[in-house]
Order: C-alpha cells, then sequence, then structure tokens
C-alpha cells in the first residue's frame, strides 16, 4: 500500500481536483467550481470551499456562490496573508491540520488496548455516559457501537476493567473502502498518561493490517493532537481552510427582516403595480386582504418566504433535480403563500410567475444576488412543478 499516494489523493478530491493537478500545482491556484459542495451528503458536512496550504502552495477550490468574497483574498500572494484574509472574508470556518502517516516501526505497551467486541457494550456506555453526564445512552448510539463492532472499526483502551480511550475510525467523503479517519477522545480525568498515544497507534496499525489507510488531522491549535500525531509517526503535510454550507447559509443567506425597508419598498413599486395589474381580480384580492395586516402579520409571512427562499438556495446548491421531492415542496410552499396570503395562485398563474422571475430584471437580479442562476434554475423547477400538476 502507498500510504503517501493515497493520502494526497483523498486530499485532491477534497479539493475537486486530478490527483496530478494536485501534485503538479506550484504557487496559487484559484479553481471555481460548482462541485465543491461535497458530493456525500450522508456525513452532513458539505463544503463551500475547501483550501489546502502548504509551504509551497495554496489551492483554493469554491463554490460560485462565494465568487465576490474570493475576489478580496485573490489580491494576495503569502500564505498566512491568504489565511488572514479568508478568516476575515469567513467568520465562521474550519482550520484543521493534515497529516500523513509514515507507518514507523514504534515500541509501545499495547497492553489493555484491543478491537473493541459487542459484549463490551457495558464498558462503552460507562465510558460514553462519563463523556456526557447529562446523557444516557439510546438505542441509536447502541446500534452504532454494534455495526462499528462487527466491522473492527473501534478500539478501545482498558485500565484496571474500565474503558478510558476509544478510537472511532469512521468513512470519509471519498475513497470508501481505501482511507479512513481515526478520531481519539480519552475520558478527561485520564488524559496526559499516554492512553490516547498507545490506542492511536493502535488503531493505525489496526487500519494498515486491513488494507487500509489511516488518515489523521486536527484542528491547528490542537497542540496536545499534534504532539501525539508526530509521536506514533504521523507528519504534518499542510492546513486545510473549509467553510461548510451549512454555516455559511446561516450567517449569510438568513438574514433578520427589516420590516421598515420592505414597505418602503413596496410603496415604491405600488404605483407601477397598479397601472400593470390593477384591473386583475389578483390584484383587487391582494388588496383586500393586505389591507388587513398589521406588522406581525406581514413579519410572519416574510418569514416564511425567507425561510423558503432560503430552501430554494439550499437545493440549488446541493443540485437537486427538478423532480426531487424537496425541490417540488419548495414550490409547492411558494405557491401556498401566495395564495393563503395574497391572490387565489392557480398552476397557470405559478408559471406566469416563473417566467418573469427571469425576464424582469428586477426579479432576476433577487435570486442572482443569493446565487449566480438561481433565476433561471427556481423558472425551470416552477415550469416542471406546474407540467407535472397540469
Amino acid at each position: 500500500m502507498n500510504i503517501i499516494n493515497i493520502t494526497k489523493q483523498y486530499y485532491s478530491k477534497c479539493l475537486k481536483l486530478t490527483a496530478e493537478d494536485f501534485f503538479d500545482c506550484q504557487g496559487f491556484k484559484y479553481v471555481e467550481t460548482k462541485n465543491q459542495d461535497s458530493t456525500v451528503k450522508e456525513l452532513s458536512d458539505s463544503f463551500l470551499l475547501f483550501a489546502f496550504l502548504d509551504y509551497n502552495k495554496v489551492i483554493i477550490t469554491y463554490n460560485p456562490i462565494l465568487n465576490e468574497k474570493i475576489e478580496q483574498v485573490k489580491k494576495l500572494n503569502e500564505k498566512y496573508a491568504i489565511i488572514t484574509s479568508l478568516v476575515k472574508v469567513f467568520p465562521k470556518y474550519h482550520l484543521n491540520a493534515l497529516y500523513i502517516y509514515t507507518n514507523p516501526i514504534i515500541d509501545i505497551d499495547l497492553v489493555g488496548t484491543r478491537i473493541l467486541e459487542v459484549e463490551d457494550l457495558k464498558y462503552y456506555a460507562e465510558y460514553f455516559e462519563s463523556l456526557n453526564p447529562m446523557i444516557k445512552i439510546d438505542n441509536l448510539q447502541e446500534k452504532e457501537f454494534f455495526e462499528k463492532c462487527l466491522k473492527q472499526l473501534i478500539i478501545g483502551t482498558f485500565i484496571n476493567n474500565k474503558l478510558v480511550c476509544v478510537a472511532d475510525i469512521s468513512r470519509l467523503p471519498y475513497m470508501e473502502g481505501e482511507i479512513k479517519h481515526i478520531s481519539i477522545t480519552t475520558l478527561p480525568n485520564e488524559r496526559q498518561k499516554g492512553y490516547g498515544k498507545k490506542t492511536a497507534h493502535f488503531a493505525s496499525k489496526h487500519l494498515i493490517s486491513l488494507g487500509i489507510c489511516p488518515q489523521w488531522d486536527h484542528t491547528n491549535i490542537n497542540f496536545s493532537a499534534q504532539k501525539l500525531a508526530e509521536s506514533i509517526g504521523y507528519r504534518y503535510y499542510g492546513d486545510a481552510f473549509i467553510v461548510k454550507e451549512e454555516e455559511f447559509m446561516k450567517d449569510n443567506i438568513k438574514k433578520e427582516i427589516d420590516y421598515d425597508q420592505i414597505m418602503k419598498e413596496q410603496e415604491h413599486y405600488s404605483k407601477e403595480v397598479e397601472e400593470r395589474y390593477g384591473q386583475s381580480n389578483e390584484y383587487k384580492i391582494s388588496k383586500q386582504r393586505t389591507s388587513k395586516y398589521n406588522k406581525k402579520d406581514w413579519e410572519n409571512i416574510f418569514e416564511l418566504q425567507e425561510k423558503n427562499l432560503d430552501n430554494l438556495v439550499k437545493c440549488y446548491i446541493e443540485k437537486r433535480n427538478f423532480d426531487d421531492e424537496k425541490l417540488l415542496e419548495v414550490v409547492e410552499e411558494a405557491q401556498r403563500i401566495i395564495d393563503k396570503f395574497f391572490y387565489p395562485c392557480s398552476i397557470e398563474m405559478m408559471s406566469n410567475l416563473g417566467m418573469m422571475y427571469i425576464n424582469d430584471e428586477r426579479f432576476k437580479k433577487f435570486y442572482e444576488k443569493r446565487a449566480i442562476g438561481l433565476a433561471r434554475y427556481y423558472n425551470d423547477a416552477i415550469q416542471f412543478y406546474v407540467t407535472k400538476n397540469n
């Protein structure tokens, strides 16, 4: 097994690059790709940006939704200046140190360290509840423990018949079956005694024996994890700066509703709306309904619309197909909100609205602010919904 090549190949996949492009790159490289949102959603970690930084190169791959922010970073040409800029531009981030295993021969006392078995549940439950005093282990966690045991993916160290340290071996977003991540957790009152080191060493060698490459990373400021990793043969390779989709969406998509500003904009366009649609039944019904709404009613409506728009953006970032249930729910919810709070919204009306979102520059600009291409995507989703329900 070529551990170095497998690990580098995994990091290249995180960057959405071929192994050759990753290996050959020197200096600074920025890659805009719609694929930078993680392809394995079950892991719950979807990335909008993944940056690799080492002594010789800086590679940043990012989703187009981040284009404007990345332009601020591109002006720089020094690793630590780039990291500082990334931190300012993306306040919620993850900065991890990445490692490559060298598979050394080390003499470490492994007495008490072994692969856990299903019969060890009682010890694992005590360990789990010591780490989480307010939580009792539940059926789902028991099931996960059993599955890990059957796959030989959980290692433990026992001292005086007590489980004090666990190495959890978990899947990664790419190269399933070739590489797995190792994480170590020691009971707080048992730390600094070498149990983490022996457990991590055993787990690393165990994976090698299974023909699987071990992978190790930790937060950049976790110096005890750095010391542990280096002591058992992990070599520092570079840093990863990661922006996760969910965290970015919370900060940049969900905005506090400004009632006064929205009402001012409605007032600004009210004359135009009346001139264009004043004779229609929809306009008359909407006028009658909305005249009765107070500030609280409007804020409730705006909140529903904003939440649905957030879900639309999420579907777009995840590249959901037009027949996807979640995307169809977004269109259906938009129709429901209009129908309930403004005017009867037929299938035909939804189709007209979808076309307006791409043909009227103001509506198009509104959606494009959220994500480039969102207006077209939304209209296409609406037209699919209309055809499906006609």
